[in-house]
């Protein structure tokens, strides 16, 4: 087929054959002796949105290309693609964009390297150069996640032993900040969730099979830690099988951060979270707190956003008639309180005595 056609099947057919497909399928042998050379385009590209009108500002950006050929015998569409490419991405009020991408083999192998690239949101234009932050021969790297700051970036990545690593960037020209990469968490991460408000990164993330979640703060500024050590968020409270916290993270207001997860036991899926204090890295109150207090179904996907000192989260909630939307306000000052009007029951007839109620609430 190469020989045939050494510049590609031609667009318009060739021989009556519409296309590559057709006369592979006519060849004596069938696909299994149709010999080409398959060539790809693999891209990263970026599109620029006016938050004020809406609109698309200028066209695609390319991040990354590559071209790659493949020799290929038989039919085409048994055929994954040869690389894909792993991409994360943050801006900050400088309207500087801060990239990250990892380019690997889905068949298992990897190139191993992580990069970065600034780009200027006014104007489209690349900053600086491309970083390589990372490139060693043995140990892949996935979960990529960017966080950025007035002039400063910070890219996290997880490597396959579950170590949690990291670098800073300087916006203003795209260079790493120190000398080398900064260990986050020594091991046995298996996913996490990096947030980003003002010069503090929020770094959520899970070990111990799924079921205790951990944060940390950053610096972004320096490109470094603010605390060294973690804050366990769910030590032994619920039972769970495990625990899902990929889709809000933390979150900060004012001193106080709101962590949210999904809590799966068994069948029964709820919505469950932690608030901790920035100032002093502590968790407030005795334990986790559930937020889905109306049950009917499995709830999941929760979602928080805070301001001012209270939180909102939303999340699915698969009914026993349809799905709904729910969502419930957290006291940052005064987390996991029973509200009045939530789940109330009646307690006593309506005569005028005085009742001494005691209850004791277990989750």
């Amino acid at each position: 087929m190469s020989s045939s056609y050494p510049n590609g099947f031609p667009a318009g057919g060739a021989m009556g054959f519409p296309n590559i497909e057709s006369y592979c399928a006519s060849m004596w042998g069938g696909y299994g002796s149709c010999y080409y050379v398959e060539t790809k385009t693999y891209q990263a590209n970026a599109r620029i949105l006016r938050l004020d009108t809406g609109a698309f500002q200028g066209g695609n950006i390319t991040i990354w290309s590559f071209v790659g050929n493949q020799n290929l015998i038989g039919y085409p569409y048994f055929y994954i693609p040869t690389y894909q490419i792993d991409i994360a991405a943050n801006a900050n009020d400088n309207n500087h964009l801060v990239y990250a991408w990892n380019v690997r083999l889905p068949s298992g192998g990897d190139s191993h390297t992580v990069y970065s690239s600034v780009y200027n949101l006014t104007t489209g234009t690349k900053i600086g150069s491309d970083q390589t932050l990372i490139s060693e021969a043995t140990r892949p790297v996935d979960t990529l996640q960017v966080a950025a700051a007035t002039g400063r970036g910070m890219v996290l990545w997880r490597r396959n032993d579950g170590v949690i690593l990291g670098r800073g960037i300087d916006t203003s020209n795209s260079n790493l900040l120190g000398t080398s990469n900064i260990e986050i968490e020594s091991g046995s991460v298996d996913s996490l969730k990096l947030t980003s408000s003002g010069d503090r990164g929020l770094l959520t993330y899970r070990k111990n099979n799924g079921k205790d979640i951990f944060l940390k703060v950053l610096d972004l500024q320096a490109g470094q830690l603010l605390y060294p050590n973690g804050l366990l968020l769910s030590q032994g409270q619920m039972t769970a099988d495990y625990r899902n916290m990929s889709f809000s993270g933390s979150i900060l207001s004012g001193n106080k951060i709101l962590t949210t997860w999904d809590l799966v036991l068994g069948t029964r899926r709820t919505i469950w979270g932690r608030v901790s204090d920035i100032s002093t890295f502590t968790v407030d109150g005795p334990k986790e707190f559930q937020i889905s207090t109306t049950n009917e179904g499995v709830q999941y996907r929760g979602t928080a956003v805070v301001d001012n000192g209270f939180g909102l989260v939303t999340w699915l909630s698969q009914d026993k008639t349809q799905q709904r939307i729910r969502g419930y306000k957290v006291d940052l000052a005064n987390p996991g309180s029973l509200k009045y009007g939530l789940n109330n029951f009646f307690v006593s007839p309506l005569i005028e005595r005085d009742y001494t109620i005691r209850a004791k609430i277990k989750y």
